[in-house]
């Protein structure tokens, strides 16, 4: 139970609604559509123009990409899915857009309203920057890590007697605006 209460913690409701649907594309939907749909019938949208037939297949082999990477991605709260996910989404709200706006599909209303979603969707997942850079997945040694083991061994048994301190005993972050840029905060070696 302890594991299933640490996937939840990991990701808002809203975006584990994204994960189980890249999980769904993923293992479902794309493999039926490039598997067993007939080729007469298969189409892909792709930045709102239509593919048919062989290029429709080229595309769900696309699209198998990058839901098979948002589902890992997500899985694993990784920092590369920003700004991926959120550019990704961006991609769909135009493509939802310019796919409605034509009349016989819903017309400029409809393509406000179906591009105004996703773009909404695209913003929360451009926010949500810290939620994919601060979780640590178990098995990672730093959060955000991204598998580059020679970094990730040289940080994982540091402590914070190795990290420089100023006079405050506060954590060092660099140059403070108000030091002139030079890391001296605020003295001067002509007294």
């Amino acid at each position: 139970m302890d594991i299933l209460e640490d996937e939840y913690a990991k990701r808002p409701i809203w975006m584990h609604a994204i994960f189980l649907f890249c999980l769904y594309m993923t293992f479902i939907y794309v493999p039926w559509d490039l598997f067993i749909k007939p080729l007469d019938e298969d189409k892909e949208v792709w930045f709102g123009l239509l593919f048919e037939g062989w290029a429709a297949k080229a595309g769900a082999v696309a699209h198998w990409v990058v839901y098979g990477a948002g589902a890992w991605g997500f899985y694993r709260m990784r920092a590369w899915m920003h700004p991926w996910a959120g550019l990704y989404v961006a991609q769909v709200a135009l493509s939802m857009f310019l796919w409605t706006y034509p009349e016989d599909r819903g017309g400029i209303v409809g393509g406000l309203i179906a591009g105004g979603l996703f773009m909404a969707l695209a913003i929360a997942l451009w926010v949500a920057r810290d939620r994919f850079a601060t979780t640590v997945s178990p098995g990672d040694s730093s959060p955000g890590s991204d598998g580059d083991d020679e970094y990730d061994e040289e940080y994982e048994d540091s402590d914070d007697s190795d990290v420089h301190r100023d006079d405050d005993d506060r954590r060092w972050d660099g140059p403070s605006e108000d030091s002139g840029g030079d890391g001296n905060s605020g003295s001067s070696d002509d007294t």
